[in-house]
Protein backbone atom coordinates (compact mmCIF):
# COMPACT_ATOMS: atom_id res chain seq x y z
CA UNK A 1 0.00 0.00 0.00
CA UNK A 2 2.43 2.63 -1.17
CA UNK A 3 -0.38 5.19 -1.24
CA UNK A 4 -0.25 5.24 2.57
CA UNK A 5 3.56 5.65 2.76
CA UNK A 6 3.47 9.42 3.14
CA UNK A 7 0.42 9.50 5.37
CA UNK A 8 0.72 11.20 8.72
CA UNK A 9 -0.33 9.23 11.78
CA UNK A 10 -1.74 12.34 13.42
CA UNK A 11 -5.19 11.77 14.88
CA UNK A 12 -4.81 8.01 15.24
CA UNK A 13 -5.47 6.93 18.82
CA UNK A 14 -5.15 3.16 18.52
CA UNK A 15 -3.51 0.64 16.20
CA UNK A 16 -4.38 -2.97 15.48
CA UNK A 17 -1.70 -5.43 14.36
CA UNK A 18 -2.42 -8.91 13.06
CA UNK A 19 -0.53 -11.65 11.23
CA UNK A 20 -2.53 -14.19 9.26
CA UNK A 21 -1.29 -17.34 7.57
CA UNK A 22 -2.76 -17.64 4.07
CA UNK A 23 -1.29 -21.06 3.26
CA UNK A 24 -0.42 -23.05 6.37
CA UNK A 25 3.19 -22.27 7.30
CA UNK A 26 4.17 -20.77 3.96
CA UNK A 27 2.71 -17.34 3.42
CA UNK A 28 2.01 -14.74 6.12
CA UNK A 29 0.27 -11.41 5.70
CA UNK A 30 0.85 -8.56 8.16
CA UNK A 31 -2.05 -6.17 8.67
CA UNK A 32 -1.83 -2.83 10.46
CA UNK A 33 -4.96 -0.75 10.91
CA UNK A 34 -6.12 2.22 12.88
CA UNK A 35 -8.92 1.16 15.19
CA UNK A 36 -9.61 4.66 16.49
CA UNK A 37 -9.01 7.91 14.70
CA UNK A 38 -10.50 10.97 13.09
CA UNK A 39 -11.42 8.98 9.95
CA UNK A 40 -12.69 5.92 11.82
CA UNK A 41 -11.18 2.48 11.21
CA UNK A 42 -8.69 2.37 8.32
CA UNK A 43 -6.32 -0.23 6.87
CA UNK A 44 -2.87 1.38 6.96
CA UNK A 45 -0.58 -1.41 5.78
CA UNK A 46 -0.73 -4.89 4.30
CA UNK A 47 2.58 -6.74 3.96
CA UNK A 48 3.29 -10.20 2.61
CA UNK A 49 5.96 -12.66 3.66
CA UNK A 50 8.28 -13.13 6.60
CA UNK A 51 11.26 -11.07 5.47
CA UNK A 52 12.02 -7.54 6.62
CA UNK A 53 11.84 -4.75 4.06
Amino acid sequence: MKAQAGRTLEGINGLGVDVISVVHGHNDWHLISSIEGANGPEMLYVGEGRKEE
